[in-house]
């Protein structure tokens, strides 16, 4: 059963090499991409947050420096909408 909330994904761009006739990507290894990495299955809602880097890079100086301003960007999102009157 899918997660009922919302989660925020934070991943690098996607090597969106081939885009078939279906309107379904692959990469150049051949693999599908997803705009989600595939959560979509799990969760009800992903929001996707594209950071620059790779998946080993987007942790390390200076691009986490973005990852870390986009994390806290959705951190402050969401502290706004508890806050925000019903």
């Amino acid at each position: 059963k899918p997660y009922p909330g919302r989660v925020a994904l934070f991943r690098p761009k996607l090597d969106r090499s081939h885009v078939l006739h279906t309107g379904r990507v692959v990469d150049a290894q051949r693999e599908f991409v997803y705009h989600d990495n595939g959560w979509e299955q799990f969760v009800d809602d992903v929001a996707v947050h594209e950071v620059p880097g790779d998946h080993d890079r987007m942790v390390l100086e200076p691009t986490v420096r973005v990852l870390g301003a986009k994390v806290r960007e959705a951190i402050e999102g969401l502290e706004a909408q508890t806050r925000a009157p019903a």
